[in-house]
């Protein structure tokens, strides 16, 4: 069975922006990567970043969810 994985990362969160690429070369298919507009990492997303970067992220997740 293939499991879908997400990887989302914010463009100025160095380390994960950075981890974002090694995941998608490591991770089997179906993978998704998304590269967010902020420096905010993982759920400082919704609370800290730009609400429409806040919105793109919930849809991002919610577009994935109804993948699977």
């Amino acid at each position: 069975m293939l499991v879908p994985k997400l990887f989302v990362a914010g463009e100025s969160d160095q380390d994960a922006a950075a981890l974002l690429s090694v995941f998608d070369r490591a991770a089997p298919s179906p993978k998704e990567t998304v590269l967010l507009a902020t420096g905010e990492h993982g759920t400082e997303i919704l609370t800290y970043a730009d609400p429409s970067v806040a919105d793109e992220l919930r849809q991002t997740v919610l577009d994935f969810l109804g993948t699977i």
